[in-house]
């Protein structure tokens, strides 16, 4: 008896690929209702939760195994088999996490762009990672190894991420640097049209009044064009592939646009809450007379200010550099390039603000906490539970600060990061103070290019994992090729 259940467990495991079925093996529909009865204790019909998530990536009943799979004469039994293991998964999940189908397929904000998403509080999000592993793990387990697509999804061995996750990854990535060199070739043409040259520079700078927003349109539309010639130039083709290869396909295409999607929404949160002090601040301040400008920014007398806006503004940069330093191998002699006094001085700024709204602003940004979130007095209890004090210098606060930037309130550390962030892109030489119009333009510029890398992958859904994984890395050689930063 022990046997028979061992043999129907790997004929229904999603994990163990149809290659484990023997040519003579026939499909018994009554056996696997049985079976599923038995683990799922379910009386529903036992296809019905597969059908339903298999429409929602539009592929039909009948191109389970693909096109492109295998002898005919075999098919039709093992496409019987390979639907009874996907139903077994999906009932798993279902088991799990009764949201299962909103999580893997990133119908939700997903935190995936959160940088304290991964901390120890964060256990919605330790749930979420748990049942996103056990779907990607069931399906690509599960590819038969005659498979081309099959090497595409495997993870390498120096790296978690599987080949074709990463160069999804790539193209975005090339796409925004592609955005960033056009913009600026835009420029430096513009330049040589109008004759402005510069004696130490010649046309390669980006001078004072222009707008950070100069040439982005172009350079958006520039790399969506390219884009779209190359897809034209190719034949749908997704259903040659197997199911569970479409649906590793696309959940690693949602997941990359998921990801961007975060930043572009988490980009347009924070621009709206910026504080209007921030163009009063003067910027020609210095370390020994940061509280009387920030407080002049406010309309008020030095003593007015609480005196540790100040570290906290520092330990609010140093939570900005955490988390541009994923690797956690931060150097205190590089995060000193960002703890100039104008930087203090505007975190500062953004710190106060905070603490005499004293009230829940409402982040609609991904996070799992719920979405009125008291900011300032969130941030100053996480310090103070993770041993931050203003009695220690800086250096000696490191290790705490560490500790708290790991127990933030998700929410929280996107939101206050992205405001600093946002607003030290309005410094403009020669100006003693913030250019609010600079910060504008730069927010819209974040949300036009962050708009487009969550739109691209969506495209690629049409093709089969194969042409697909083609069309990405010959997109992204034409970027990269055409990607020439005249002022690097």
């Amino acid at each position: 008896m022990n046997n028979i259940k061992s043999h129907c467990d790997k004929s229904y495991d999603p994990a163990t690929s149809v290659d484990f079925i023997q040519p003579s093996e026939l499909f018994s529909k009554q056996d696997f209702t049985s079976y599923i009865e038995t683990q799922f204790s379910t009386r529903e019909k036992i296809y019905d939760p597969l059908r339903t998530m298999l429409s929602d990536y539009d592929i039909e009943h009948h191109l389970i195994m693909g096109t492109d799979y295998g002898a005919k004469d075999t098919n039709d039994e093992l496409s019987k088999f390979e639907e009874a293991k996907l139903t077994v998964l999906v009932r798993r999940l279902s088991k799990e996490n009764r949201k299962w189908r909103t999580i893997i397929g990133y119908t939700t904000p997903s935190m995936s762009s959160v940088p304290g998403s991964n901390a120890p509080s964060s256990v919605t999000h330790r749930e979420v990672k748990s049942l996103i592993s056990g779907y990607v793990s069931g399906l690509r387990s599960g590819i038969p190894a005659a498979v081309n697509a099959r090497e595409l999804f495997m993870p390498s061995q120096n790296n978690m991420h599987c080949r074709f996750e990463l160069i999804v990854n790539q193209m975005c990535k090339s796409v925004s640097s592609f955005i960033s060199a056009r913009q600026r070739e835009k420029v430096v043409t513009s330049f040589k049209l109008d004759g402005n040259y510069h004696p130490d520079n010649s046309y390669n700078y980006w001078p004072v009044g222009v707008s950070p927003d100069f040439g982005i349109t172009e350079a958006i539309e520039a790399a969506k064009c390219a884009f779209i010639k190359i897809l034209d130039s190719t034949h749908t083709d997704a259903e040659k592939d197997m199911a569970r290869i479409r649906l590793l396909k696309d959940f690693f295409l949602d997941s990359e646009s998921s990801f961007w999607k975060d930043i572009c929404e988490s980009n347009m949160e924070a621009e709206s809450q910026l504080p209007s002090e921030l163009g009063k601040l003067d910027l020609d301040v210095q370390l020994h007379d940061l509280r009387e400008k920030v407080a002049l920014a406010f309309d008020m007398k030095t003593d007015e200010l609480p005196a540790s806006i100040i570290a906290q503004a520092e330990y609010l940069i140093w939570f900005y550099y955490l988390k541009h330093s994923p690797s956690m191998t931060q150097k205190l002699s590089d995060f000193h390039q960002y703890l100039l006094p104008h930087y203090i001085a505007l975190a500062a700024v953004i710190i106060y603000d905070l603490h005499i709204k004293g009230r829940k602003i409402d982040i609609k940004i991904p996070g799992e906490t719920n979405r009125k979130v008291s900011v300032y007095k969130t941030f100053q209890r996480t310090l103070e539970e993770n041993g931050v004090s203003n009695k220690l210098t800086f250096e000696e606060n490191i290790p705490n600060l560490n500790k708290a930037f790991n127990a933030l309130d998700t929410k929280l550390i996107v939101f206050m990061t992205t405001l600093f962030s946002l607003a030290t892109n309005g410094d403009e030489n020669g100006y003693s103070f913030l250019r609010m119009d600079y910060v504008e333009a730069h927010g819209k510029v974040r949300v036009k290019r962050t708009a487009l890398l969550a739109e691209l992958p969506q495209m690629l859904k049409p093709y089969c994992s194969e042409t697909a994984s083609r069309l990405i890395e010959e997109f992204t050689g034409i970027m990269q090729v055409n990607t020439c930063n005249p002022l690097v």
